[in-house]
Formats: structure tokens, C-alpha cells, sequence
């Protein structure tokens, strides 16, 4: 694939932790990102829910990116990061948590990239998850800096 400069391209990039013990001060901390999303194991459900209390931990982290297509350069910027915290992935993974990579995209406009093996491995050698989400109207919530 050649790079496309056309600016119809939008995607958005997810770091998201679930744990079932870890409190989410220890998260924040060790992480050293801003937070789109995050609740403590315990804290008061949301009004209205069926649950009173949070029955886990959770933390997200979400980037816009806009002008191209090849999503899996910039999922790699995430990883990387994620390996710099390798010892505090890998304390989450071994005491019941997941972490996962995840890609949101667009599903007015033709848009692809090809994960080469040496990405697909370093996600697993760390443990990561990865998940695609296929979103009807996310390039317009991008461009008007909606989407969360």
C-alpha cells in the first residue's frame, strides 16, 4: 500500500486495561497517560444501572488520528508504549487483568493496513489483546472532536 494524503481518513486508537483487584490510583500512576475513561473496582455504579457497584477496574486511553490510513503505524506507537511498561502489563496479566489494543474505524469509507507478522508478535510476546470496532458515523464525531 502507498501512502493516501487524503484527509477522508480518520480512525481512532484505544489502550483499554480491565482488572478485578488493582485500584486505579496504581493504574494512573504507573501508566503516566491521560485518562478518556476509568473507574475503580467498588466505586458507585452509574444511575440507573442494574449494578450498584463497579465490579471492576477500568481504564481507557484513546487518541484521534486523522489524514491516513495506515492504522497499524500508529497501533505500533501504542505498542512500544505499552512495552516500556512491560513489568506493569505483565503484573495485570498475571493477576487476572487484560489489556488489549484496539482500533476504531469508520464504516462510511474504504479503509484497510495489513498487520505484519513482527507486529502481530510483539502483541503477543507482551499479551495484549487487539480488537477492531467498525463505527457507522465515526468519521464525522472525529472531525467535530465527539467521539470518546
Amino acid at each position: 500500500m502507498t501512502e493516501d494524503a487524503d484527509n477522508e481518513y480518520c480512525f481512532k486508537l484505544l489502550v483499554r486495561i480491565k482488572h478485578p483487584t488493582v485500584p486505579l490510583t496504581d493504574k494512573t500512576h504507573a501508566l503516566d497517560r491521560e485518562t478518556a475513561h476509568a473507574w475503580s473496582v467498588g466505586d458507585p455504579g452509574p444511575v440507573g444501572a442494574s449494578f450498584q457497584f463497579r465490579r471492576y477496574t477500568y481504564w481507557l486511553t484513546s487518541r484521534a488520528v486523522l489524514g491516513t490510513r495506515f492504522f497499524s503505524r500508529e497501533l505500533e506507537i501504542d505498542l512500544t508504549w505499552l512495552q516500556s511498561k512491560r513489568d506493569f502489563v505483565r503484573s495485570l496479566l498475571d493477576t487476572g487483568g487484560s489489556v488489549s489494543l484496539e482500533v476504531w474505524l469508520p464504516g462510511q469509507i474504504n479503509i484497510g493496513d495489513v498487520f505484519t507478522p513482527v507486529l502481530l508478535g510483539k502483541m503477543a510476546e507482551l499479551g495484549v489483546g487487539f480488537g477492531i470496532e467498525v463505527l457507522p458515523h465515526l468519521d464525522d464525531e472525529l472531525r467535530m472532536g465527539s467521539a470518546r
